[in-house]
C-alpha cells in the first residue's frame, strides 16, 4: 500500500469545529507530515467548500496552504446536507446559514483556478491530482469495471449484480449471506452512463455498444441533445462527456439518465 487518502476537510479551525471533526488544523498538517515520512508516496487530502461561515477568503487559504503542503492528490467537495444531521437540524431552526448561490459559485470558480495554477489536473467531477497520480482504485468504479468485496461491510460488483457483506463484524465473522441486489438492464446502463460522466474522459460510445448491444445516441438522444444545447455536454472523439459547466452541476446532468426504479434486494 503507497496511497493514503486524508479528510483534511479545512485547515481552518473554526470552520473545523462547526463541522463536529474531533482533529485541529495543526492535527492536519502534522499527519500530512507524518504520512510522508512514513513512506507513502502518493497522498491525497480532501477539503470541503460551501459550508456555514465559510467564504471564499477561507477556502482559498486553506486550499493554498493544503497545495504548499504537496499531496499529489486533492479531493473538493461541495457540502452536501444530509437529513437527520446536526447540521440540517441547525439549518433548519435558522442558527446556521449557507453561502448563497453567489457565494458558492465564487468559491467553485476559485477552486478551479487554482488547482489548475497548482499543477492539479482535474480528471473526475471532485478530483484533481498531479500527472499520474489519479486514484485507481476509484476510477475502477467509475468507469463502471468489476470489483471485490472483502471485510464487514464492503460491497463487491460484477457487472450484474451488488453484494454488500454483513456490517457488523460478528455478522461477517459467523458467515451470514452478503445482501444482493440484481441490477436489471436499464439500471446497469444508467449507472454505466452516469459514472462515466463523473469523469473527464466521459462515456465511450463503443464501450456502451459493445457491453448492451445497442446505440447510446438510440437509447439516450432527447437527453444528450437537451444537455448538449445547455452547453452542459458534448460528443467529441467518440465520447459523451461532460463539459466544464455541466461538471458543475453534475447532478443535475445526471438526473437525465435515472428513468427507473430499483428492484428490491434479494
Amino acid at each position: 500500500v503507497d496511497r493514503l487518502s486524508l479528510g483534511i476537510q479545512s485547515l481552518e479551525d473554526s470552520e473545523l469545529r462547526l463541522m463536529g471533526r474531533t482533529h485541529t488544523a495543526d492535527e492536519a498538517r502534522h499527519i500530512i507530515q507524518l504520512s510522508k515520512e512514513a513512506g507513502f508516496t502518493r497522498l491525497s487530502c480532501d477539503l470541503i467548500y460551501g459550508f456555514p461561515t465559510q467564504t471564499a477568503a477561507s477556502i482559498e487559504a486553506s486550499l493554498t496552504e493544503l497545495m504548499a503542503l504537496g499531496p499529489s492528490h486533492i479531493s473538493i467537495y461541495g457540502l452536501s446536507v444530509e437529513p437527520g444531521t446536526v447540521l440540517s437540524h441547525k439549518l433548519q431552526k435558522g442558527l446556521w446559514t449557507l453561502p448563497t448561490d453567489e457565494e458558492t459559485g465564487a468559491m467553485y470558480d476559485l477552486i478551479m483556478d487554482r488547482l489548475a495554477k497548482g499543477g492539479y489536473e482535474r480528471y473526475e467531477i471532485s478530483n484533481f491530482a498531479k500527472a499520474g497520480d489519479e486514484s485507481r482504485h476509484n476510477l475502477i468504479y467509475w468507469h463502471y469495471h468489476p470489483y471485490l468485496a472483502f471485510g464487514a461491510g464492503a460491497t463487491g460488483f460484477d457487472g450484474r449484480k451488488r453484494e454488500t457483506n454483513q456490517a457488523y463484524l460478528a455478522a461477517y465473522e459467523r458467515g451470514e449471506a452478503p445482501e444482493i441486489e440484481i441490477l436489471s438492464p436499464a439500471v446497469q446502463r444508467e449507472e454505466m452512463i452516469f459514472m462515466n460522466l463523473r469523469t473527464v474522459r466521459g462515456l465511450s460510445l463503443l464501450d456502451y455498444e459493445t457491453r448492451f448491444g445497442r446505440s447510446f445516441e438510440l437509447d439516450y438522444g432527447p437527453e444528450t441533445e437537451d444537455l448538449i444545447h445547455k452547453g452542459w455536454a458534448k460528443r467529441e472523439d467518440g465520447h459523451f462527456r461532460l463539459t466544464p459547466l455541466g461538471m458543475q452541476y453534475g447532478n443535475l446532468a445526471f438526473e437525465a439518465f435515472i428513468t427507473t426504479d430499483r428492484e428490491p434486494q434479494k
